[in-house]
C-alpha cells in the first residue's frame, strides 16, 4: 500500500508538474502581455492627453490665422508704399546729387574767373602803386644825390683849393 499511496503522489506530482507546465507558464505570458498592454495603453493615453492639449493650444492659433493674415497684408501694404517712397527719395538724392555736381563745377568757373578778374587787377593796382612808389623814391634819391654832390663840393672844395696850392707852389718849384 505504501508502493500504491506513493504511486498516487508520484503520479499527483507529475500531473501537477503537467499542469502547471500547460497552464501557468501561459498564464504567466498572458500576465506579461496584460502588463504589457496596460503599459502601452498608459503610454497611448498620456500621448492621446498631450495630443489633446496641443490640438486645444493649435486651435487657438487657428483662431488667430484671420487676425495674422490682416496684419501680414497690411505690411505687405505698408512695403510697398515704404518701397515706393524710397525708390522717390533715391531718385530725388541723385537728381540733387547731380544738381549739385553742376552748381558746384558752375561755381568753380565763377570762382576761377572772379579770381583771375581780381589778379589781374592787384596785378595792375600793384604796378601802378609800385610805379609810383618807385618814381618817389627816384626823386627822393635824385634830391638826396643833389644834396649829396653838394655837401661833398663843399667837403672837397677845401680839399681842392689846398691841392690848387700845392700845384702851384710845386710847379713854382719846379720852374724856379
Amino acid at each position: 500500500m505504501v508502493e500504491l499511496t506513493l504511486a498516487v503522489l508520484a503520479g499527483a506530482v507529475v500531473a501537477l508538474a503537467f499542469a502547471w507546465a500547460l497552464w501557468w507558464r501561459p498564464l504567466a505570458g498572458a500576465q506579461a502581455a496584460a502588463a504589457d498592454t496596460a503599459a502601452k495603453h498608459a503610454e497611448l493615453d498620456t500621448r492621446f492627453r498631450t495630443a489633446i492639449s496641443e490640438l486645444a493650444a493649435a486651435s487657438t492659433e487657428a483662431k488667430r490665422v484671420p487676425e495674422l493674415e490682416q496684419l501680414l497684408g497690411d505690411m505687405r501694404t505698408n512695403f510697398a508704399t515704404a518701397s515706393a517712397q524710397l525708390e522717390g527719395l533715391r531718385a530725388s538724392a541723385e537728381e540733387r546729387t547731380r544738381a549739385h555736381v553742376t552748381q558746384l563745377a558752375q561755381m568753380k568757373e565763377q570762382f576761377g574767373q572772379l579770381a583771375g578778374d581780381a589778379l589781374k587787377g592787384a596785378q595792375a593796382q600793384f604796378l601802378a602803386l609800385a610805379d609810383e612808389r618807385f618814381a618817389k623814391h627816384s626823386e627822393v634819391a635824385d634830391k638826396g644825390l643833389a644834396k649829396n654832390k653838394a655837401e661833398l663840393a663843399e667837403l672837397i672844395a677845401p680839399m681842392r683849393d689846398t691841392l690848387t696850392r700845392y700845384e702851384e707852389q710845386i710847379k713854382a718849384i719846379e720852374t724856379a
